[in-house]
């Protein structure tokens, strides 16, 4: 996904449009099927779920305010939102960890 925004920031196609919407596509089904996996499974499966999740789905949230945010009150958040459109990571003044482009852009217009 980041590669096919890069290939469409240095070449502003209409085809590297459509494969970085097919590539943000992609993603999207991804995320949506991390963030939905039962708490049964990743209690079991998979340590850290929790802050990944929180990490995948936080819009830029401020570091401070999503390290005291648990995930189940997140992801109600996420839930009556929706993942469509959000940024991944954490933003503050001075520490930044996120991804916005292309997951932020407004993929359905036409190029």
């Amino acid at each position: 996904m980041v590669l096919a925004a890069r290939s469409w920031q240095s070449n502003d196609s209409r085809q590297n449009w459509e494969e970085l919407g097919q590539a943000v596509a992609a993603f999207e089904t991804w995320r949506e099927k991390i963030v939905t996996y039962p708490k049964e499974y990743t209690d079991l499966w998979w340590p850290g779920h929790a802050t990944f999740c929180k990490w995948i789905v936080a819009d830029l949230e401020d570091t401070g305010v999503a390290s005291y945010t648990t995930w189940p009150q997140q992801r109600a958040v996420v839930q009556e939102r929706g993942l469509r459109g959000l940024a991944m990571g954490f933003g503050t003044s001075y520490y930044y960890s996120f991804i916005g482009e292309p997951l932020t852009l407004d993929l359905d217009s036409p190029r």
